[in-house]
Parts: C-alpha cells; structure tokens; sequence
C-alpha cells in the first residue's frame, strides 16, 4: 500500500500552513457508558476541514478491501496533485448495519487524528471492538429467608429467582457447575457462591424424598423428621 505520491514538496508547504491553525478537536459528544466526553468524526472534520482547504488541500476517505480486510483510507490531496494517505482497518464488534457503521466511523475519525496529529478521547474503538463498558446490574436482594426456599439465587439465567421456583434439574446443573472445574476459582470462593451451596444443600435436603421413602411410600409424612406412631428407631451397633 502506497502511503504518498512519489513528491510531496507542495503538499508539505501546504500542510505548514494548515497544521499552525488546526487545533485539537472539540469534545462535542458524551459517552453513556463511560461517562465522559469526546469529539465526535463530525467535530474532527470541522476542525481540520477549513484549514486544509484554505491551503489547497482536499480530504478523501474511500473504503478499500484487500486480503480479506476492509479499510478506509484517509487521503490528504493537494490542488499539485501531490498526495498523502494513510489505511484504517475497520474494525467490527458484530457484522451488524450498527455494528458496521460503529466500525467505519471510528476508522475515519482515528485516520484522521493520526494523520493530521490531533487528539480526542476514543469511544468509538471501545464499542467497535468489544470493549464497551456495560451498565452493572443491580445486586439481587435477599428477602426474609424463612425457609431454604426463600433463598434468591443471585447470579446465572436463574438471578432474581427463589429457590423453590426453580426447576429441580436446573439446580441441580447449577450446582454442578460451581462445584466442576469449568467454575472460576475466585466465583467458587465468592460469598454469593457459598451461600447458594449452602441453601440449595438444605433446600434439597428437605424436599428431594429419599428413593427408599419413595419405595415404601413413606414420602406421604408430613414431616422428614416425624415417624409413625408405632415405630421405634434401633440403636446402631456402635450405641450397643
């Protein structure tokens, strides 16, 4: 790629001249994620476009694609016919018509910037690339937990819910995960982790019926810890 035409004599005049006037550009927008502010690619061109043109220079950003990548090439022209460019990769976060027209304007405006040597904050580069900065969701709030039930899962696809609303199988996957080696170590030693461990264990506990009960029929007690009138428990050999 050709980054300037064979002379520039003329266009370097010409650029003295314009670069003693340009200044940095205006922060004209704000980020809602960030929360600060930045010069818009209609802040940068009105910033430079006036100079250059009173020194006989034009700017061009055609779009370009060569091995497999696409580019905006921002080109500095003089009235000499002298030249001066520079390429851009654009840069996409998802091949979407926003996502594509975040990505090529955050090439024009960085082309820009760089070639003629001014700065504003980069906000678009973060969103393009995948860096933008989500709004956190708010902490789940525990209610009274009178019961394991009670218990508000605090994170996953399940966040926001009771234990007893949850599917016994999504639990129990749920459990699964955290106690697994694809878990994060720091998320298994978080205070939300061990408190759900926790929970789930006793919610399980109290109403998962053992398959000997289910067998016997004995899941019909109104309590796990009550047993028929009649009965009486033996000792364990070792209480003999």
């Amino acid at each position: 790629m050709n980054i300037q035409s064979e002379t520039i004599g003329e266009l370097t005049k010409a650029l003295l001249c314009a670069q003693a006037r340009i200044k940095h550009a205006v922060h004209d927008s704000k980020n809602p994620h960030f929360k600060n502010n930045y010069a818009s690619l209609e802040a940068v061109i009105d910033t430079v476009k006036s100079a250059l043109n009173e020194n006989k220079i034009i700017i061009s950003q055609p779009m370009i694609r060569e091995d497999g990548q696409t580019y905006v090439v921002t080109q500095l022209i003089h009235e000499s016919g002298q030249w001066l460019r520079s390429y851009t990769p654009v840069l996409l976060d998802k091949d979407t018509a926003q996502g594509q027209g975040s990505g090529i304007s955050y090439a024009r405006r960085y082309g820009l910037e760089s070639l003629l040597c001014i700065g504003s904050q980069d906000d678009d580069g973060n969103q393009a690339s995948g860096l933008e900065k989500k709004p956190e969701a708010p902490p789940v709030k525990q209610s009274k937990i009178t019961t394991a039930g009670d218990f508000v899962v605090p994170f996953g696809k399940n966040k926001g819910k009771r234990l007893d609303e949850i599917k016994t199988q999504d639990l129990s996957n749920l459990i699964g995960f955290i106690k697994g080696p694809k878990a994060d170590a720091k998320f298994k030693e978080s205070q939300g982790a061990k408190e759900f461990l926790f929970w789930s264990d006793q919610y399980l506990k109290r109403t998962m019926p053992d398959e000997l009960d289910i067998a016997l029929g004995a899941n019909t007690s109104t309590s796990s810890n009550e047993f028929p009138p009649d009965f009486e428990p033996e000792p364990w050999p070792d209480e003999r």
